[in-house]
C-alpha cells in the first residue's frame, strides 16, 4: 500500500483507499463510543450515514452544579440512530439526566424549554418524517 521506491515513502492509490477506509472506521468508532458513554446503548444503527442536523445555539449565563457558567454558544450535533427500545438506557448525570425511551407524542410534555420543542425538536421530527 506504500510506494517504497519514492522518498519520502508515499501511499499508492490502493494505499490511499485503505487509509481513507481506516479513517472512516476510526471516526465511526469514536461516534459509537460517545453514544455508549452518554446513553449506555451499544447496539445502534445509523439511519443516516452522516450528521442529521447541526445547530449553533446561544446559551444565557446560568448556574450549573453551584458554579456560574457565562453566556456561550452551544453546538447541537444530531445523528439519527435506531435501536431497540428494549435496551436499557444509562443516565450520565453530567450529560443526560433526562435520557429515556418515550413516544414522540409525549415529547412536548417532557421538554422543559418550549423554544427547543418549537424550533429544534419539531424540525428534527419533520425531517425524520421525510425519510419514512
Amino acid at each position: 500500500i506504500f510506494d517504497r521506491r519514492r522518498q519520502p515513502v508515499v501511499a499508492t492509490r490502493a494505499g490511499r483507499a485503505v487509509i481513507s477506509q481506516a479513517r472512516e472506521v476510526l471516526f465511526q468508532t469514536r461516534r459509537l463510543k460517545e453514544i455508549a458513554e452518554e446513553s449506555g446503548l451499544t447496539a445502534v444503527e445509523f439511519v443516516t450515514p452522516s450528521l442529521f442536523s447541526l445547530e449553533v445555539l446561544t446559551v444565557d449565563g446560568h448556574q450549573k452544579h453551584g458554579h456560574y457558567v457565562s453566556s456561550h454558544l452551544h453546538l447541537n450535533v444530531t445523528y439519527l440512530l435506531q435501536a431497540s427500545d428494549n435496551l436499557p438506557l444509562r443516565i450520565k448525570a453530567d450529560e443526560n439526566s433526562q435520557v429515556a425511551w418515550l413516544k414522540l407524542s409525549e415529547l412536548k410534555q417532557k421538554v422543559s424549554e418550549p423554544w427547543f420543542y418549537d424550533h429544534i425538536y419539531s424540525k428534527l421530527m419533520a425531517k425524520v418524517k421525510t425519510l419514512c
